[in-house]
């Protein structure tokens, strides 16, 4: 072989050698620059993506990528939204995606509605319910409170809310709230207005009524009405539109600050029930609600009542302390024991100790004749429910009843009073000679009263009296008796 033929032949080899090579490198690079994919992620108000994350991501093609997005408080998952077409499940909140091209997707959130529930409002005669109003149901989001506004009609008063009264703030406020935790149905109970014989609130200012203060027993000053509040010799005034310690605002109370000394006192002489010509009757009662005014921390004061009888008996009949501790105490005296005599009565504050912040109101104080009827009538009690003489109306457990037809059994079954109600069988005896006076006679208990099948007490014709939980007093006839027990009452 000649050395031009070699020399061609090598560069022949060479060329090839070097196609070869070029050719394997060619098909590497095409291997490495595989096919990808873009990913790109959002979210709505109310929640975010945690799995892969938000922002973009790159991602080879048919890639299966998971999602997973998380709603906050108050939110749900709605969807996912966008290039959706590869999203196994749009409406779950765990799921994955196909990434056959470059995709952009946002999870959907949505606030949770609130649970809501409804309020179903009735009323007893002598009165309405003008806020929210009568009857419903009305529809209110869990949890919001409800302003409920009571007004008694001419003649009656309010007296409580019943039935699903459990979260009415005030249940004995004519003026109150309700939290809506479930459905609720409540009713207005109202009863006759007492006969107001006297009300002290109302003839503090009259001229006949004497204010002094002192120290001890000691009188060291006649006071005129109304007095300055900056007087330190004591004083008594109206205060209108205000707050009392138990948060609760009034239209107008009688305020009397003692003297501002150690055990320091107020009082007021009312002598104007003379000059009314004014005898005390059986069924007569004082009555008042009392307490201190709102920040009157340091506050600790007594109030006493005291009557004055012809000819020249005095003595205190009631006595209640109270310091600052958000209620207000309730006095309520009998004043049957002074029947057919003339009195006259003294309202007292004493300083238990220091006199700072006594800021001492009387809410109400008055003389009632509750000689009148104040609720009457036909009633079935059924099996396991309960009575409230007051304001006659059948109740579920609430603080105001007077008692419970209580089931033991299927052959026992018994009266039981509830809520500090006394109770009293007298059998049968005649029902319409039983007067007002009679029945404040009577000793009252809290043994229940057997309606059993074997040893009935309360036979059709029996009698039975009670002695109420807001200080009144009942009389009942039974008419029939079984499961349910049906009864004839008045209540004075």
């Amino acid at each position: 072989m000649t050395r031009k033929v070699f020399l061609i032949l090598l560069a022949l080899v060479l060329a090839l050698s070097v196609g070869l090579v070029a050719c394997g490198e060619a098909g590497e690079e095409q291997e490495e620059e595989e096919e990808t994919y873009e990913l790109t992620i959002e979210s709505s108000a109310g929640g975010l993506v945690t799995t892969p994350g938000e922002g973009t991501h790159t991602y080879e093609a048919g890639r299966v990528v998971d999602l997973v997005a998380e709603a906050e408080e108050g939110y749900r998952f709605a969807t996912w939204t966008g290039d959706v077409d590869t999203i196994y499940d749009v409406n779950d909140t765990t799921t994955t995606i196909t990434m056959d091209a470059s995709y952009s997707i946002e999870a959907k959130f949505e606030a949770i509605p609130p649970t809501q529930y409804t309020l179903t409002i009735s009323s007893t005669e002598g009165g309405s319910v003008t806020d929210p109003g009568e009857p419903g149901p009305y529809t209110y989001d869990e949890g919001e409170e409800v302003d409920l506004v009571a007004e008694a009609d001419e003649g009656y008063r309010f007296i409580y809310w019943s039935g699903d009264a459990d979260t009415v703030a005030g249940v004995n406020d004519a003026t109150t709230t309700m939290t809506m935790n479930a459905d609720y149905a409540i009713t207005a109970i109202f009863g006759a207005e007492r006969v107001v014989v006297y009300d002290f609130v109302a003839e503090a200012s009259d001229s006949r009524t004497t204010w002094e203060s002192g120290t001890g027993e000691s009188v060291d000053w006649t006071l005129t009405f109304p007095g300055a509040t900056n007087d330190n010799r004591g004083f008594a005034c109206y205060q209108t539109d205000v707050v009392l310690e138990d948060d609760q605002s009034y239209d107008k109370v009688l305020e009397t600050h003692p003297q501002w000394v150690d055990d320091g006192f107020i009082r007021g002489e009312y002598v104007g029930l003379y000059d009314m010509d004014y005898t005390i009757e059986i069924g007569d009662r004082f009555y008042a609600k009392v307490g201190l005014f709102k920040n009157a921390t340091a506050g600790n004061v007594k109030f006493v009542v005291w009557i004055i009888v012809a000819p020249g008996y005095a003595a205190p009949i009631a006595e209640i302390s109270d310091s600052y501790d958000g209620t207000l105490q309730t006095i309520d005296v009998d004043l049957s024991p002074y029947a057919n005599r003339k009195a006259h009565f003294i309202l007292r504050v004493d300083a238990n100790g220091s006199s700072a912040q006594d800021w001492a109101a009387w809410v109400e104080a008055k003389i009632i004749d509750v000689g009148e009827a104040i609720s009457s009538g036909t009633i079935t009690i059924g099996g396991t429910e309960s009575f409230d003489f007051d304001a006659g109306v059948v109740g579920e457990g609430n603080e105001n009843v007077d008692v419970w037809w209580h089931i033991l059994n299927s052959t026992s079954r018994e009266m039981t009073p509830r809520n500090g109600a006394t109770i009293v069988n007298l059998g049968v005896v005649d029902f319409s000679a039983i007067t007002p006076a009679d029945l404040m006679e009577l000793t009252y208990g809290t043994t229940p009263i057997d309606g059993s099948d074997v040893s009935n007490a309360l036979v059709p014709g029996d009698v039975f009296a009670v002695h109420t939980n807001a200080g009144n007093y009942a009389k009942a006839r039974v008419l029939t008796w079984g499961y349910s027990i049906t009864i004839e009452w008045v209540t004075y």
